[in-house]
């Protein structure tokens, strides 16, 4: 799983650094806890 991420982040180049900051700005918005909590529920009914 690890590798095949590390892989298409070489392949991306200059896109993905501009991918990387938005993921920042992202976290620091507290959408990541968002996820958390959609998901939640999710993993709770299988």
């Amino acid at each position: 799983m690890n590798e095949l991420r590390t892989r298409k982040l070489k392949r991306t180049g200059m896109k993905n650094r501009k991918a990387v900051k938005a993921r920042k700005t992202n976290q620091r918005k507290g959408s990541r806890a968002k996820l958390k909590r959609l998901m939640r529920p999710l993993s709770s009914g299988r």
